[in-house]
């Protein structure tokens, strides 16, 4: 980030773009699954192919590392923003399945590009306190979340008495793709004269001595996408949970997250990386195995709200990515810790899906289980590769 450029002003144009992102992708969590059900009429094994789709473009994520060759990391996300709103706004125009599939491919484009690039901006920008921003952005994804949630609420109960309809899910998707759409625009407009960052001497090319950075997204990845994919779609499949009784639970969930986020930076200060992340898997192992085999609708709503908790501690990879990895190769860094995070994420739900179908439920939430264990041990690894960094690249490791 130039010098120059007013930190105070370039952070509040951080915050409103990741306040649209938020309210965009908060409308889009909320309502998706029910949506997919009483709209769609989508099968599991179909719901999990439509998510293996939604994460294609995460799976490219190295791409992001070629478009900082052209476009600045502010200007991407620019773009970015105004992709996502356009393909919220086709998700307010969908009836079936084939039109979903697109709408949620557009979005994801859009969605994954800005998180990558928005990232990279904060860890160059903002080196001496990433955990803190990156917390901070936290926080206001969970108070937007939780304005979105209410305002879903309240409208589902006004029109529908809390069971939605296919006209009011058509009428979230709208406003939510116009949001964006308007946050996009006004970034583009402020950031026309950015111009790309430097190229790195040595291109993009993955760096071998980040190996456990990449390994560290792709285990995450695995897990995160079986609870993205199946934990709200248990419970309006299986135990047939109402729109109106989900948005509340949302509304919980952000309020932990909201009240969590604003420690996780002093948290991550006080215990580091590793003891972090090594709590965090050890936590999902039994979750998992209670999504699959309680029959307890209210220890279901307490595990998912738990899990919600856990993704906030997420940070602490970008944060462990700002002490091993040279400034210059941060951003492609980013990019490719996408991609691998991703690779899991095309197999995984549709897998999961299958196996829901022709087997049952439990054993999707099984495997999530055995994939926490192996990311509790794999992240013991975390400090020992911390001192090498310091050790090769010297003290801006730190």
């Amino acid at each position: 980030m130039n010098s120059k450029v007013d930190r105070k002003a370039i952070w509040s144009e951080i915050r409103l773009s990741y306040l649209a992102l938020a309210f965009g992708f908060g409308v889009y969590r909320s309502i998706f699954d029910k949506f997919a059900v009483d709209v769609c009429n989508m099968p599991a094994d179909m719901r999990g192919l439509l998510e293996a789709v939604r994460e294609v473009p995460g799976l490219l994520g190295f791409l992001g590392g070629v478009f900082a060759l052209y476009l600045s990391d502010r200007k991407q996300g620019a773009v970015m923003l105004i992709v996502m709103g356009a393909g919220l706004t086709l998700l307010g125009f969908a009836d079936a399945v084939p039109a979903a599939f697109v709408g949620t491919f557009i979005m994801s484009v859009g969605f994954h590009y800005f998180t990558a690039s928005n990232a990279s901006y904060i860890i160059k920008g903002f080196p001496d306190d990433v955990p803190f921003r990156l917390a901070r952005l936290r926080g206001y994804d969970s108070a937007t979340r939780i304005a979105v949630t209410l305002f879903l609420v309240g409208l589902t109960i006004l029109l529908t008495g809390g069971r939605g309809s296919p006209g009011l899910y058509h009428s979230f998707f709208l406003t939510a793709g116009v949001a964006v759409l308007i946050a996009g625009f006004i970034r583009l407009h402020s950031s026309r004269a950015e111009k790309p960052d430097p190229r790195p001497k040595d291109g993009l090319k993955p760096r071998r001595e980040l190996w456990l950075f990449y390994l560290l997204n792709f285990l995450d990845g695995s897990r995160r996408h079986i609870f993205m994919t199946f934990a709200i779609y248990l419970l309006a499949r299986e135990f047939n949970v109402r729109l109106g009784d989900l948005l509340w639970l949302f509304l919980f969930n952000q309020a932990l997250v909201w009240v969590m986020s604003r420690y996780i930076g002093s948290i991550l200060e006080r215990f580091g990386e590793q003891k972090v992340l090594m709590f965090n898997y050890l936590v999902l192992v039994p979750i998992f195995l209670v999504y699959a085999y309680s029959q307890n609708i209210w220890i279901l709503f307490i595990v998912f709200s738990i899990d919600n908790v856990l993704f906030t501690l997420s940070v602490a990879r970008q944060s462990f990515l700002k002490k091993i990895a040279r400034p210059e190769h941060v951003t492609a860094a980013v990019s490719q810790g996408l991609t691998v995070n991703h690779i899991a994420a095309i197999i995984l739900p549709i897998t999961g899906g299958v196996i829901w179908e022709r087997f049952a439920y439990s054993w999707t939430f099984v495997f999530g289980a055995i994939i926490a264990l192996v990311t509790l041990f794999v992240s013991s690894m975390i400090n020992r590769e911390i001192a090498l960094a310091e050790k090769r690249n010297g003290p801006q490791a730190a």
